[in-house]
């Protein structure tokens, strides 16, 4: 069973107290801890075992746990952190020890938060002071189509062509500029942030169908797929104890 505590441009925050879901490939990067003990985790390169672990986006894997929920932060790789934890932490290795220092305070902040809007914030500054600032130039024409999808209520069928007559490239061109400028490709972000969408709407008390429609999939099933390839359990499972 999961929980959905909150979501943002930025991140989103579950709880999950599954022992181990299937393995499966996440379209963010992520970091996974609990509120004490160790975790195991296990990718196609093998098996460690850590209090915490950093994951980078496409990563199969799957995460063993038996001492309560696991706490999971999902970070878009177009943000701010998304981009410094990729560049502090997974640079050139696909999972990460997380430091001790570091998981004491993000334990501590789990502990001491009450509201969850509050906690994402803690979270996140924590985060950033541990991590180095990058300060690679962005194209604005990235940066711009980014804040178009933000705003967008849907990720229609035809949204790439929209964005290349948008920001006057070719479609091949957008789609090339966008994974050398944010290292993930367009279409697995627009998967992202089609489903980020989506569960705002079940929050907002729409059924999965109205959700998975409004914003943008086909159907509730193809929501239901995404879910499963990005988390490894059911659409059901999922979203039945979301608050």
């Amino acid at each position: 069973m999961t929980k959905l505590l909150h979501t943002s441009y930025d991140c989103m925050i579950l709880i999950a107290d599954y022992k181990e879901p299937n393995f499966h490939r996440h379209l963010c990067s992520h970091l996974a801890f609990g509120k004490d003990g160790k975790l195991k985790c296990t990718t196609d390169l093998g098996t460690f075992v850590a209090k915490g672990v950093f994951i980078d986006s496409d990563t199969r894997h799957t995460i063993h746990f038996e001492h309560g929920p696991i706490y999971l932060f999902l970070f878009d790789e177009t943000s701010a952190i998304g981009k410094q934890i990729k560049a502090t932490y997974l640079s050139e290795i696909s999972v990460a020890e997380v430091p001790d220092d570091l998981i004491s305070q993000l334990r501590t902040c789990v502990e001491n938060s009450l509201d969850v809007k509050i906690l994402s914030r803690q979270m996140l500054t924590i985060l950033s002071d541990k991590m180095e600032n990058s300060q690679k130039k962005e194209d604005y024409r990235i940066l711009d189509a980014l804040q178009y999808l933000e705003g967008r209520p849907a990720i229609e069928h035809d949204i790439i062509h929209e964005l290349a007559g948008r920001e006057c490239l070719s479609k091949s061109r957008l789609s090339h500029l966008f994974t050398q400028e944010m290292g993930v490709s367009l279409h697995r972000y627009l998967s992202f942030i089609k489903m980020k969408k989506a569960w705002v709407y079940i929050l907002e008390g729409d059924t999965l169908t109205e959700a998975a429609i409004k914003a943008g999939f086909n159907s509730s099933s193809h929501f239901s797929s995404t879910v499963q390839r990005m988390f490894g359990i059911s659409l059901t499972e999922f979203v039945k104890s979301m608050v």
